[in-house]
């Protein structure tokens, strides 16, 4: 039981000489008494403090259900591991003490993980106008983002929203950058940000780096970067069939094509320093060892004409694509099955993999 000068202290805390308002309904919602896996929880702790900074022991220890032991012992790991954030102990609480591009990178990075904990132990709600900007974002782009990843911009999108509201903005964006994004884009962004009163240049290239980083499911405008892509798709594909002895006949068109529109998300990420985490990377690399070191020999040997360096996580995906065509190949046409799924991409492009693997006689399409 808290005194109301208890929850006045947990509420204020000093940064740079300044009172910042924590917000203490926020802290109210987290309760994650069971189930909550260990590298899940550090992410979790990661993420409040981030969120909201000041985090007393006391309130880590209600939202856990934890001794005061077990949180301090867990504190000093996350403390001392590799993770670039670092917890610093002031009197008011823990806060993290790297600028706020870093935190919003590791929140980015790590975003996946943190919804699902979040959508378990909460019920969670988004600024109303939230979903209408996503859905005129996709109509003023031509594109179609994946159910998946409309799902979690939209909730990453009222996380910055919030964070923008708390007068958290960056700086270190280059002014220049701008000139290389598409017009309608930085329209779209002045608008989410004008909401707050913002003109930065730097936010405005932050919202539109962001929003190039998940995947589509179609896209409709092929600007420059488009065809830059598909003919970096035709190369992966052509080096492939060269160093397999496999030769991809079939709707080698449609293969480029869906292959581009998956690298269109990846190149973003790897160029802003976005690093994907494959739920499947063990298992593809265990389960289609040749396949995945074909894929990675054939890409490492043409990144370069990118200036990007594909990690063994995009580069899981991008074996998924030409090991589902190779298994096409030898599908008969007896029987046609649809194989139907939100993402489009990633899970749904390995499990065609693996249903062309498991049933060779039936000829699946998709992932739709």
């Amino acid at each position: 039981h808290m005194t109301q000068a208890d929850h006045m202290e947990r509420n204020m805390m000093q940064v740079d000489g300044q009172t910042m308002m924590v917000n203490k309904v926020y802290l109210d919602t987290y309760d994650m008494q069971n189930g909550v896996y260990p590298r899940a929880r550090d992410d979790m702790f990661r993420y409040i403090v981030i969120t909201e900074p000041g985090v007393s022991l006391q309130a880590f220890m209600n939202i856990f259900h934890a001794a005061r032991n077990t949180i301090l012992q867990e504190l000093r790991h996350l403390s001392s591991d590799s993770c670039s954030l670092h917890f610093s102990v002031t009197r008011h609480g823990r806060i993290i003490l790297e600028d706020e591009l870093v935190q919003r990178q590791w929140l980015m990075e790590h975003f996946e993980t943190v919804l699902s904990v979040l959508e378990r132990y909460s019920t969670l709600a988004t600024p109303e106008d939230i979903p209408a900007l996503l859905q005129s974002y996709e109509s003023m782009m031509k594109s179609r983002l994946t159910d998946d990843s409309r799902h979690i911009m939209l909730y990453f999108l009222a996380w910055y929203d919030h964070r923008l509201a708390h007068g958290h903005q960056i700086d270190m964006i280059p002014i220049s950058s701008i000139e290389n994004e598409s017009p309608t884009l930085v329209e779209w962004a002045h608008a989410f940000l004008a909401r707050h009163g913002i003109t930065s240049d730097a936010e405005t290239c932050y919202l539109c780096s962001i929003m190039h980083m998940h995947a589509f499911a179609s896209i409709e405008q092929k600007d420059e970067l488009y065809g830059k892509l598909h003919q970096f798709a035709r190369t992966l594909r052509e080096r492939f069939e060269s160093l397999s002895g496999l030769v991809l006949d079939d709707d080698r068109q449609e293969l480029e094509d869906r292959l581009t529109v998956h690298l269109l998300s990846a190149y973003h990420r790897l160029q802003n320093g976005i690093r994907y985490h494959n739920p499947m990377l063990a298992e593809i690399e265990q389960a289609y060892r040749s396949l995945f070191q074909l894929t990675k020999i054939t890409v490492k040997s043409q990144e370069r004409s990118l200036d990007v360096t594909f990690t063994d996580d995009e580069i899981a995906l991008i074996a998924t694509y030409f090991g589902g065509a190779f298994l096409q190949q030898g599908e008969t046409t007896q029987k046609d099955i649809l194989v139907v799924c939100s993402s489009g991409i990633g899970t749904s492009q390995f499990l065609l993999m693996q249903l062309r693997a498991r049933y060779p006689e039936l000829r699946f399409t998709g992932p739709l």
